[in-house]
């Protein structure tokens, strides 16, 4: 029944099952008497027993195989065997956390170390850790993990794919330093995707002076069936098609835009069988859903995210993607959940569109296939990173007492006002500075910390954030205030902004339910001030303005009506009178650019175009550069100090845009940007970005090169 009924709205597609390469050889016959918790007399698969192979071979290891592939049991039954002693990093505390529990059930000599357990006994052979408390040990040159470092033989980096360009190379940066000051140890690079691995090859042999080999892998996979609903559906629909999957006991993950629809999804389904996930809930919580979904006492778990990656989970046979999500590489990340145990026959893929630009895609297959095939996020090493070398002389200034840098670090950090001291403990693994903002919805405490930055751009009073159903009305020097959307008791400010919402729509719509439809959302305006190359970049909040969709309006493209929004803007500042002004200033790249156009919205089209054209031409994230737009004016920044902007070809850019596809380039933008995206829509506008994206490449060349 479920099938017929998908089949009836969807364009279906069937790919075959794979099945890795095995060897004919099992995990004990290459490791006498291992114990690996079951599975030591699997047989093994070809990546596996290359990468085993090589690391007997004192080579270092890059394995590219996707999610359940069995990347972990190379580095694992080899570290055990020959009694390694390993440090494992892994993007986050959860991640870790998880593997220890796995390997904790059959070996006893495994510890995880973070800010919160800093212990290591004397028999512990495998620390697993995160990078943000490795870069504290690092720098401070203290605690039992700085200890542990001085004997350690293997580094595992876990999960590669997860870092953007700067942690990737901070993160090479630490194992870089550990193996100069401590010791010289293997290193191993587990990732599910990943291209241009020739410059991480020479990047890991750089840093250890061992040969380092690329080994890929197949995940194993059965049939799939994907079905591409072709039209959007509304939740109690999404609803109906779950009830059944649960109703024949198949195990089912479903992946929605946000939390706020994720659990209106569950309350509308009612079962006992189906529960969300996400980071709104604790990790208590989590752990216990997660438990119950590889147990099969749980049929269906909803999440925006947070099972994405990394977690083992169980025989998943379903994916639902409610709306897909911003980036190619997270698609394969989510599809890469089902399908992981022998016992499944068969697997689906239901891709369910929830806006315009999903639309576009599952409208054609040959159109999804080529998002698809933008793909992996490439390794780009950057040959020089002025923020890596700064952190560097300040190591050595502190480290090793070369107190001949005091006066050059001075000057490279003059702008920031700060002590060197006060500046280097400002040095995180994921951001600059240590200010975080405790978040209370209606007086109840949120288990989520927002950095300075993020409080800059998304919880300015009349924010709307959707995540919890909040507004955000104020905040301390440490504490966040929201109260729920939901509220009869505003604070005036925010009544008016309602009442002016009201006044847009003429009272025909409801202010939660537009929310809900993404027909209401909130930006805040900044005045930034670029350093015109590295240095100091200032933000500053002026305003919080509220888009409302106002009317819509079809056009056609390539045979397909698509829908072109168009909004009102509502701005705090003239609505209510309230003034914002907070900042943050932290150390990056930026440049300012003059625009032909006199239209913010046409040049938020062009940096976008230009972003696009890097994850398309480069395949660099669509998070490695800001931007905000004025009349004539764009101010362009690396959200984390990379070096990506100095570090481009433009010649090679500016011939790669005269050849770029329209409509993947739209795709890519919707990502980017939806006020742009609905720009896009029109031929006129995305030539006329089309220039102005080949000003901002012109100009940059000349800023770069007049920097060096």
């Amino acid at each position: 029944m479920i099938d017929s009924l998908l089949e009836s709205i969807s364009i279906v597609k069937i790919q075959e099952g794979i099945s890795p390469d095995k060897t004919g050889k099992k995990f004990s016959d290459i490791y006498p008497g291992i114990n690996l918790g079951g599975i030591e007399d699997n047989e093994l698969y070809s990546h596996q027993l290359e990468g085993i192979n090589t690391l007997e071979n004192s080579k270092n290891v890059i394995c590219i195989a996707g999610t359940g592939s069995g990347k972990t049991e190379i580095w694992l039954s080899y570290s055990i065997y020959r009694k390694r002693r390993v440090l494992a990093i892994y993007p986050t505390i959860a991640l870790s956390n998880d593997q220890y529990n796995r390997i904790r059930n059959f070996y006893k000599s495994v510890v995880v170390v973070n800010k919160n357990n800093k212990d290591i006994s004397s028999n512990t052979r495998i620390v697993l850790t995160n990078p943000a408390y490795l870069m504290t040990v690092v720098k401070s040159g203290k605690g039992d993990l700085k200890n542990y470092l001085e004997s350690i033989q293997l580094i595992v980096l876990d999960e590669f794919s997860f870092y953007n360009i700067y942690q990737k190379e901070m993160l090479l940066e630490l194992v870089d330093l550990i193996t100069k000051e401590y010791t010289k140890a293997q290193i191993i690079v587990l990732t599910a995707t990943l291209d241009n691995s020739k410059e991480l090859e020479e990047r890991l042999t750089n840093i250890n002076d061992l040969e380092t080999v690329t080994i890929s892998g197949k995940s194993f996979s059965r049939p799939n069936y994907t079905y591409l609903v072709q039209r959007i559906l509304n939740l109690n629909e999404i609803a109906n098609i779950l009830s059944e999957l649960i109703k024949r006991g198949e195990s089912t993950l479903v992946f929605t835009p946000s939390i706020n629809i994720a659990e209106r999804l569950k309350k509308i389904l009612n079962s006992p069988y189906c529960d969300t996930h996400h980071f709104k809930k604790d990790h208590q919580a989590r752990a216990e859903i997660e438990k119950r979904l590889k147990d099969g006492s749980l049929k269906c778990v909803i999440s925006p995210k947070t099972l994405q990656q990394g977690i083992d989970i169980g025989s998943i046979k379903n994916v639902i993607h409610v709306g897909l999500p911003d980036d190619p590489s997270d698609f394969v990340q989510r599809e890469g959940r089902k399908g992981r145990r022998t016992e499944i026959d068969f697997t689906r893929s239901i891709i369910v569109p929830w806006r315009e630009r999903d639309l576009l895609l599952v409208s054609d297959p040959t159109r999804l296939n080529q998002w698809i095939s933008i793909g992996n996020v490439s390794y780009l090493r950057i040959r020089r990173n002025k923020y890596l070398e700064l952190f560097n002389k300040i190591y050595n200034y502190y480290r090793k007492g070369n107190r001949e840098l005091e006066g050059e670090i001075k000057l490279e950090i003059a702008n920031m006002k700060m002590k060197i001291k006060t500046f280097w403990t400002n040095m995180q693994f994921y951001d600059f500075g240590r200010t975080r903002y405790k978040y209370y919805i209606d007086n109840n405490l949120v288990p989520l910390t927002i950095s300075k930055r993020d409080l800059i751009k998304y919880y300015q009073p009349g924010s709307i954030d959707l995540t919890y159903d909040s507004l955000i009305v104020d905040h301390s020097s440490d504490k966040i205030y929201g109260t729920s959307i939901k509220q009869n008791r505003l604070p005036n400010f925010l009544n008016l902004m309602i009442k002016k919402y009201y006044s847009i729509t003429g009272g025909k719509r409801h202010f939660y339910q537009d929310l809900i439809k993404g027909e209401v959302f909130s930006e805040t305006a900044i005045d930034v001030n670029p350093p015109q190359g590295f240095g100091i970049l200032k933000i500053r909040a002026n305003d919080v303005l509220w888009f409302v969709k106002t009317d819509s309006e079809e056009i056609e493209l390539e045979k397909l009506k698509v829908e072109k929004s168009n909004y009102e803007v509502i701005s705090l500042k003239e609505t209510t009178g309230t003034k914002i002004s907070d900042s943050y200033k932290f150390p990056t790249y930026g440049y300012s650019i003059n625009s032909v156009s006199e239209y913010p919205l046409v040049n938020r089209l062009g940096v976008a175009t230009f972003i696009a054209l890097l994850r398309i031409t480069k395949k660099a994230s669509i998070n490695e550069l800001d931007y905000a737009v004025e009349k004539e004016k764009i101010d362009i920044w690396e959200e984390m100090p990379s070096g990506l902007l100095e570090s481009l070809d433009y010649d090679s850019l500016e011939e790669e845009l005269n050849q770029i596809d329209y409509n993947t380039l739209r795709i890519i933008i919707s990502e980017i940007d939806p006020l742009a995206f609905d720009e896009s829509l029109t031929d006129d506008n995305l030539n006329m970005a089309l220039k102005i994206t080949l000003d901002i490449i012109r100009t940059l060349k000349q800023k770069t090169l007049n920097y060096e």
